[in-house]
């Protein structure tokens, strides 16, 4: 059953409630762009941008359905927001963008989005297993690289 952006935008209301917070959070369609990025956080605005179709594609890609929607989605909101409240990565990001190597960017490009995962996985422990899966799928771009 496909729900719409209004039930969407009540559950980011939700979950930030829950986690006593006041990101701005912006639901879009679709990415404007030629990627399937399902969630982006901005350093510079301090904003989240998630985006439904792409979301709802790498659920089918990753689990065959989107039967799971509503958890994915759950899921791509908290790695957002683990950016958002990532009190390293503005010297994370400093760090990427004057690094020497392509090894060291990899690294810290690594320790950025695992900071993420690792908050994601605080906000919704009894989705660990589904959090795992996606997490997996998501870093496989950095363990083909390295």
């Amino acid at each position: 059953m496909a729900h719409s952006k209004e039930y969407y935008n009540n559950l980011v209301k939700s979950i930030l409630q829950m986690l006593s917070l006041t990101t701005t959070v912006t639901i879009e369609e679709h990415f404007p762009g030629n990627r399937n990025i399902g969630g982006k956080f901005s350093l510079k605005s301090g904003a989240i941008t998630l985006y439904l179709e792409e979301i709802k594609l790498q659920c089918i890609r990753v689990l065959g359905t989107d039967e799971r929607m509503v958890d994915y989605f759950k899921i791509i909101l908290a790695h957002e927001i683990g950016h958002s409240e990532d009190k390293d990565l503005e010297q994370l990001a400093k760090r990427k963008q004057v690094a020497k190597s392509n090894y060291e960017k990899h690294q810290l490009a690594i320790k950025i989005e695992d900071n993420a995962w690792n908050f994601a996985k605080k906000v919704f422990p009894e989705l660990l297993p589904l959090i795992e899966i996606i997490m997996d799928h998501s870093m496989s771009i950095y363990k083909k690289s390295s």
